[in-house]
């Protein structure tokens, strides 16, 4: 099934990474229902112990003591946010990476990409034959890609070749080389990526993230992963026992890292000679 949300994709991305190594999975045997309560219950045989980090949905704690399968916790720990949690939800224990890293990272990730990477989003503008200077309320602008003016004629929308789009001291106005007959003109533009909200339940689509750009996603993330974990073992990958501690060759993951991020760009680069292709006329 195709992710849907960035919840769904955090998920696929933390499966694809093996992130877990030497941590395991457990469920919470009873709900949490605040942000605030410090204690969570969890499914027999956890393994849990005091020290270890875990992670529910998008939340992290760091665990201060356990009784049985009771634990008490520090909420909302490596800067992520206290929620809320049902019966039943997935508890990741000692992981490598928790979905808070990989939402951050896809985040991250996305906001890096080329201004020539966008989403295509529409603005319909009102004409009048006595105006060549129209306001355009879109805030997620990057620059047009087409003018197509519905003036009723049955055979639809005529392109329009001439027309630039000015900063003013008011906002951004799309200013046609000469005025035209009246009617709707849509102006399809290239807009930035959604990356304001990036909780669990953000849709992708919101995000402008299509299908065909999971991959660039999920490279770009990896990479961002296994580069920043030389300076997260000393922290993070710590465990109460030294036996429990993960070895990994350092020049193993740079090259990993290194090579993710060489497939990255390369999707890249194909997505935006796709783009071009696909719109030819710039204003």
């Amino acid at each position: 099934m195709v992710a849907t949300t960035v919840g769904g994709l955090a998920v696929e991305i933390i499966d694809a990474a093996q992130g877990h190594h030497k941590g395991t999975l457990a469920n919470l045997a009873a709900a949490v229902l605040t942000t605030s309560e410090t204690t969570i219950t969890l499914t027999p045989n956890s393994g849990i112990h005091a020290g270890h980090r875990l992670g529910i949905n998008f939340e992290m704690m760091q665990v201060t003591s356990v009784a049985g399968e009771v634990a008490t916790v520090v909420r909302g720990a490596g800067g992520s946010i206290a929620a809320v949690h049902a019966l039943d939800d997935m508890v990741y224990i000692r992981w490598r990476w928790f979905l808070n890293d990989v939402a951050m990272a896809m985040a991250d990730e996305v906001r890096s990409w080329p201004n020539e990477l966008f989403k295509v989003a529409s603005e319909d503008l009102a004409i009048t034959t006595s105006s060549v200077s129209y306001p355009i309320v879109a805030t997620d602008f990057r620059f047009p890609l087409l003018l197509e003016l519905n003036d009723g004629n049955t055979y639809g929308r005529t392109p329009l070749i001439r027309g630039d789009v000015r900063q003013t001291g008011t906002g951004l106005r799309l200013h046609l080389e000469r005025a035209i007959a009246s009617g709707t003109l849509t102006m399809m533009y290239a807009a930035d990526f959604t990356t304001t909200s990036f909780v669990q339940g953000t849709l992708l689509a919101d995000v402008g993230v299509e299908e065909r750009f999971f991959d660039i996603v999920r490279y770009g993330v990896l990479a961002r992963l296994l580069d920043m974990r030389e300076p997260e073992r000393s922290q993070r990958g710590t465990q109460p026992d030294p036996r429990e501690a993960e070895e990994t060759r350092v020049l193993d993951t740079a090259r990993q890292a290194q090579a993710l991020k060489a497939r990255r760009d390369q999707r890249i680069e194909e997505e935006i000679e796709r783009l071009r292709n696909r719109w030819p006329i710039r204003f």
